[in-house]
C-alpha cells in the first residue's frame, strides 16, 4: 500500500519542531487486523464491532464516520489500549498494544482536566509524572502553550476557561508527551460553530507543522473532509469498515488553497458520497436509512461555485482538488 503523500516532496520541517515524521514514510504505524469486540457474555452478549481491519501511516490524518452506535469510539478505545478486543489484534510499530501508555494521546469531547490546577500545571502534568528535569518541563510547557495559543492564559485556573480553551489545554497536555498518534473522540462536538471552526484550524495547523499522526472521530461530514487525508466510513452496528476514501482538501488548504475549496465540486462530490454511504442512498450504505444525513437533514442540492452560482456535481467517487495534487 502506498502512502498518499509519497507523490509529493514534503515541505521543509519547521525549525521549531523538535520531532516529527516526514510524509513520505510508508511503514505502518497502526495495524488493525480483524478487530471484533462484544460487550457482555453468553446470551446477553452484544457485538459492537466486527472484523475491523485498516492501517494508519505516519503523518496521516484519519477521520472515522458512521451511524450513531456503529462502534467508532469502541475502535478508538481499543487503539488507546483502554479495552482489549474480543478477537483480532492491533499493533503499534508492529508491536501488540497491551494497555494505555503515553505513546497514544487521547482527547475526549469533555476534557478530563484537573480543575484545581492552572493551565500551565495541567499541561505540565505528564512530563512531571515522567520525572523530566524542571528546566525541560518548563521549556516544553512554554512550547505547547504557544502552540495552542494559550500563553496569556497560562496561569488561569481551568474553571475560568471556555469550552474551546479547555480543549486547547487537553490537546497541549496530550501533545507534550510526544505520542506516536493522537486519538481524538469527537473533541469539538460540544462547541459552538465559530469556536469549532477555530479549533479545526488549530488542529490542522498542529498536524501540518508537527507531522503528528491523528485519528479523529466525528459525526460532521464537512469537518471530516476539512481535516482528513483519509475518511474511514463504518457500517451500522456491529460496525465494520465499508469504505476507505482518500481526501486531499486539508493538505491543499494547508499548502495555500483559499477557502473556496470547501465549496468546490470535488468537495461536494466527496461529501455526497460519504452521506450516501452512511444513509444508505448508495444502495450498499452504512445505515440503511434513506434521504437524510445523520443529523436528519436533507443533503444539499448543489454547492456554490466560485462565481456564486449553483453548479451541478456529477455522480462518481470523490476526487481531490487540483490545488492539492
Amino acid at each position: 500500500m502506498t502512502f498518499p503523500f509519497s507523490r509529493r516532496k514534503p515541505p521543509p520541517q519547521p525549525p521549531e519542531v523538535p520531532h516529527g515524521v516526514p510524509f513520505a514514510v510508508t511503514d505502518e504505524l497502526i495495524s488493525c487486523e480483524g478487530l471484533s469486540l462484544s460487550f457482555g457474555k453468553g446470551k446477553s452478549s452484544s457485538p459492537a464491532i466486527a472484523d475491523v481491519s485498516f492501517s494508519v501511516f505516519p503523518g496521516e490524518f484519519v477521520c472515522v464516520m458512521g451511524p450513531s452506535g456503529c462502534g467508532k469510539s469502541t475502535v478508538l478505545n481499543v487503539l488507546a489500549g483502554f479495552i482489549p478486543p474480543t478477537r483480532g489484534r492491533v499493533l503499534l510499530n508492529r508491536e501488540r498494544i497491551g494497555g494505555a501508555d503515553r505513546h497514544r494521546g487521547v482527547v475526549f469531547q469533555k476534557p478530563p482536566l484537573f480543575e484545581w490546577f492552572s493551565v500551565r500545571k495541567n499541561i505540565a502534568f505528564g512530563p512531571r509524572m515522567r520525572g523530566l528535569p524542571k528546566g525541560e518541563i518548563a521549556r516544553l510547557t512554554d512550547l505547547y502553550l504557544a502552540r495552542v495559543g494559550l500563553e496569556e492564559s497560562a496561569d488561569r485556573m481551568v474553571y475560568e476557561l471556555s469550552g474551546g480553551m479547555r480543549q486547547r489545554v487537553a490537546i497541549a497536555r496530550s501533545l507534550i508527551n510526544d505520542p506516536e498518534i493522537l486519538l481524538m473522540d469527537e473533541p469539538f462536538g460540544a462547541l459552538d460553530a465559530l469556536t469549532r471552526e477555530q479549533m479545526q484550524d488549530l488542529v490542522r495547523r498542529i498536524w501540518w507543522n508537527t507531522r503528528k499522526t491523528i485519528f479523529f472521530i466525528t459525526h460532521d461530514v464537512d469537518e471530516a473532509l476539512k481535516l482528513a487525508t483519509r475518511v474511514l466510513v463504518m457500517s451500522k452496528s456491529p460496525g465494520t469498515i465499508v469504505k476507505d476514501l482518500p481526501a486531499g482538501f486539508s493538505r491543499a488548504y494547508a499548502e495555500g488553497a483559499d477557502d473556496r475549496i470547501w465549496f468546490s465540486e470535488d468537495f461536494y462530490r466527496a461529501r455526497r458520497e460519504i452521506l450516501d454511504l452512511i444513509t444508505g442512498r448508495s444502495g450498499d450504505g452504512a445505515a440503511g436509512a434513506a434521504g437524510a444525513d445523520e443529523q436528519g437533514a436533507p443533503a444539499p442540492e448543489r454547492p456554490f461555485n466560485a462565481s456564486g452560482a449553483r453548479g451541478g456535481a456529477p455522480d462518481g467517487l470523490c476526487g481531490t482538488p487540483s490545488a492539492g495534487h
